[in-house]
C-alpha cells in the first residue's frame, strides 16, 4: 500500500510531492499502531515560523485532494508560540480532546476530525526541523488506545520524513517577488476575509483600484486566484 502526499499550498491546486516509499517509510507501522485500515492525518505546516496551512489527508480515499485551510492572524501567532514549545509526542484516549497546547487556541481542529472519524484516540506529534521551522502531525485512529514506545517511534520517524518533504517543497527555489505597499495592504486585508468593497473602504480607495492591485499581486505571485495568491504570499513570508 502506497499513499501519495499532495500539497495544495505551492500550486493552489494539487501536486504529488512524494510517497511513503520515496521517504523510505512504511505506512504499515501506522496501520499496525492503530489496528485500523482507514486513518486520517491532520498536519499543520509551518514554514520559517509562519503558519501556512492545514493539510488533511483521508487515507480511506487517498485519491481525493487535500484540504487547505489558512489561519487568521491570532490563530497563527498563538498556535506557533505554543507549538514552538512542544517536543514530545502526546497520545490520548476516549472522546476527550487531546491534552495538548493547540487545543486551547483552536479546539475545532481536533473536534471536527474526532466527530468525522468517530475516533476514540490518537497521537499528536510536534516536529521541528531547525531554522525556525516547526509543524504538527495529528493521527486519529480507531485502534488500540495505548501505543508502545516502538510504535510511537515509528510514527514520529514517519512524521519527520513527511514534514521534511513538505518543508523542502514549501521553501523551494522560487523566483523572488516584489509587491508594492498597496498590493501588500490589499492582500493582507483580503486574507482577513474582506471583499474588494471592504478593502476599498478600509484603505479609502476606489473598488477599481483595489481590484487592480489584487490582480497585479496575483499575477506577480503566479497564482491562479486570490486565495492562491494569499497562500503563496504567506508561503513566501510576504504576509504575516
Amino acid at each position: 500500500m502506497t499513499y501519495h502526499f499532495q500539497n495544495a499550498i505551492d500550486t493552489g491546486g494539487i501536486e504529488t510531492i512524494g510517497s511513503v516509499d520515496e521517504a523510505k517509510i512504511r505506512l504499515d507501522a501506522v496501520r499496525q499502531a492503530f489496528a485500523y485500515e482507514d486513518f486520517s492525518v491532520l498536519d499543520i505546516l509551518y514554514i520559517d515560523g509562519k503558519p501556512s496551512a492545514r493539510v488533511l489527508l483521508d487515507s480511506a480515499t487517498p485519491e481525493r485532494p487535500l484540504h487547505l485551510k489558512t489561519f487568521d492572524r491570532d490563530e497563527r501567532r498563538v498556535l506557533f508560540s505554543l507549538i514552538a514549545q512542544s517536543s514530545a509526542p502526546v497520545r490520548w484516549r476516549s472522546r476527550r480532546s487531546p491534552p495538548v497546547a493547540p487545543i486551547v487556541a483552536s479546539p475545532h481542529l481536533f473536534r471536527e476530525q474526532q466527530e468525522t472519524y468517530e475516533s476514540p484516540g490518537g497521537l499528536y506529534v510536534p516536529v521541528h526541523s531547525g531554522l525556525n521551522r516547526a509543524g504538527v502531525v495529528i493521527f486519529f485512529g480507531d485502534g488500540k488506545p495505548d501505543l508502545c514506545l516502538g510504535e510511537i517511534g515509528s510514527l514520529r520517524l514517519f512524521c519527520v520524513c513527511w514534514f521534511a518533504r513538505l518543508s523542502q517543497l514549501g521553501l523551494g527555489h522560487s523566483t523572488p517577488v516584489t509587491l508594492t505597499r498597496r498590493e501588500l495592504e490589499c492582500l493582507q486585508l483580503a486574507a482577513t476575509g474582506l471583499t474588494a468593497e471592504g478593502i476599498a473602504e478600509a484603505l479609502d480607495l476606489s473598488r477599481h483600484t483595489v481590484t487592480h492591485h489584487l490582480v497585479s499581486a496575483t499575477s506577480k505571485l503566479g497564482a491562479s486566484n486570490r486565495t492562491h495568491a494569499i497562500a503563496e504570499a504567506v508561503r513566501r513570508g510576504l504576509l504575516r
